[in-house]
């Protein structure tokens, strides 16, 4: 609402806008509508009749508070006196209505500062209260920033991008016969194709699968592949067969007691300690689901399975003469929308279990036990870093995210993309690898998104390191009380 003067007012244009007119004149409140256009000879044949003059004050609506507030915002669109491209009407309600024009920007951005103090203000609300509200809306704030990001960098355009602007095909183009390799979930996806990538090099390549027969095919179809392409796709010449440098080892990283096994038998055939070590093996189960030993089978395949297996293996690197062991850990961008989670590791309330979110925040663990290594072990004899593939086409997404792979499946990125950057991490020397970081298409890249309150402290990575060596003293504990009991019911 705006104030309209009449044309019998005496008051000046500015004293009006002010609305500091003193005439005696009655006023009344009508819309905000544009300045008079008729010229000054002509404002005579639009004079408000006197019946309105005269009609009383209380019969005439007034203006509002909110029209008093918005009018302070109005502004002339047009110089008084000047013509409209449309005439005005000649019936006496339009010749009573004065035409103001008002620009609505200035009380637009006056609605979205309040508003935007109003959001601060329940933010704020929020932090203080930890409600689920701001937990739910700064998750939609990752996860738009995650979808909007991935799209640019994730997917195979992004690969082809990247690839343009800073690989070097020198860097892998390196002689790897005297190293050996260990991968883990190597019998498909991201895990063969290094393995693959690797062997081609001359690299020693072992697959740690869980399914034998699975495990056989891959080992088959690599030694073949590396029979008819190694020396010939690299420039590399190996003195050894391609079947004496693929070694197939069937192990569960879900269980501990398979995972002891393993490291066992591996030490016990004389092999060397590893020169890469790849976590590659991932889960994303649902519903909720218990391992033999009684662990959530998410984080006891991406979380408790690779520190057992490092911690293993970490003496023989440490003692081994070369010193130049690695360690990396295959993580995922979808860790990015999550915190650090140290309190329920296995995600005990089964009612509202999600496998996506456990899966994001079995990454994030991940993360934080990399740095946790780094920092505890010295990057002398053993580098420990994470990367991850981006958005890539494997069975695992396939399988877990049906709904995400049918969106993407023209624009995500091969299996052999999603390994590069492990085959990079794999052969580049050691002094271009910074201990501890994340990498993604062979650069290191920020582990937080803005604005994600994701962010954790030194002591968190070390008490979720704590908390998963102790529940793996638990799980020995606990068979080797069943060992004792079935070997005193024996007897």
């Amino acid at each position: 609402m705006a104030t309209t003067h009449t044309a019998s007012c005496k008051c000046s244009p500015r004293l009006r806008r002010r609305r500091r007119c003193r005439c005696p004149v009655p006023h009344r409140a009508t819309l905000p509508q544009y300045e008079p256009t008729t010229p000054p000879a002509q404002a005579s044949d639009q004079a408000v009749p006197k019946s309105i003059q005269q009609a009383s004050v209380e019969e005439r609506p007034q203006p509002t508070a909110a029209a008093r507030s918005f009018s302070r915002f109005s502004v002339r669109l047009v110089r008084p006196g000047a013509p409209l491209r449309q005439p005005v009407s000649s019936t006496a309600g339009a010749s009573a209505a004065a035409l103001n024009g008002v620009c609505v920007l200035p009380a637009l951005l006056m609605v979205l500062a309040r508003g935007a103090r109003l959001v601060a203000l329940a933010t704020l609300a929020g932090v203080a209260l930890n409600t689920n509200l701001r937990r739910n809306a700064m998750y939609a704030l990752k996860a738009v920033q995650f979808l909007v990001h991935g799209s640019w960098s994730y997917t195979r355009g992004g690969f082809e991008k990247h690839q343009r602007a800073y690989f070097r095909a020198e860097d892998v183009a390196v002689d790897l016969h005297d190293k050996h390799v260990l991968i883990t979930g190597a019998n498909s996806g991201i895990g063969y194709c290094a393995a693959e990538a690797l062997g081609l090099r001359g690299a020693t390549v072992h697959l740690l699968c869980r399914n034998s027969e699975r495990g056989e095919a891959a080992k088959m179809r690599l030694v073949q592949k590396l029979s008819e392409r190694t020396g010939a796709a690299t420039g590399v010449s190996v003195s050894t067969s391609a079947a004496e440098r693929v070694h197939l080892h069937v192990v569960d990283v879900s269980e501990a007691h398979s995972i002891r096994l393993f490291v066992q038998d591996y030490l016990e055939r004389g092999f060397p300690a590893p020169n890469v070590l790849v976590h590659n093996a991932g889960a994303m189960t649902s519903p909720w689901k218990a391992t033999s030993e009684g662990v959530e089978v998410n984080f006891a395949t991406n979380v408790m399975g690779p520190v057992l297996l490092t911690d293993l293996l970490l003496p023989s690197m440490l003692q081994s003469d070369s010193g130049d062991h690695r360690v990396i850990f295959v993580t995922s961008a979808g860790m990015l929308t999550e915190r650090l989670e140290t309190k329920d590791l296995e995600w005990r309330d089964r009612a509202r279990f999600d496998a996506t979110r456990q899966y994001a925040k079995n990454k994030r663990q991940q993360v934080a036990i990399v740095e946790q290594y780094a920092r505890t072990v010295s990057p002398d004899k053993v580098l420990f870093v994470a990367c991850h593939p981006g958005w890539a086409e494997t069975p695992l997404v396939q399988e877990a995210m049906p709904g995400f792979y049918a969106r993407l499946r023209g624009s995500l990125r091969t299996a052999d993309q999603g390994a590069d950057t492990i085959v990079w991490l794999s052969c580049v020397p050691r002094s271009r690898i910074e201990d501890g970081m994340l990498y993604f298409d062979r650069n290191i890249v920020p582990k937080h998104l803005p604005l994600s309150d994701t962010s954790y402290h030194v002591r968190d990575a070390e008490e979720l390191l704590r908390k998963v060596r102790q529940r793996i003293d638990e799980i020995s504990a606990k068979a080797e009380s069943s060992a004792a009991r079935v070997a005193g019911a024996e007897t």
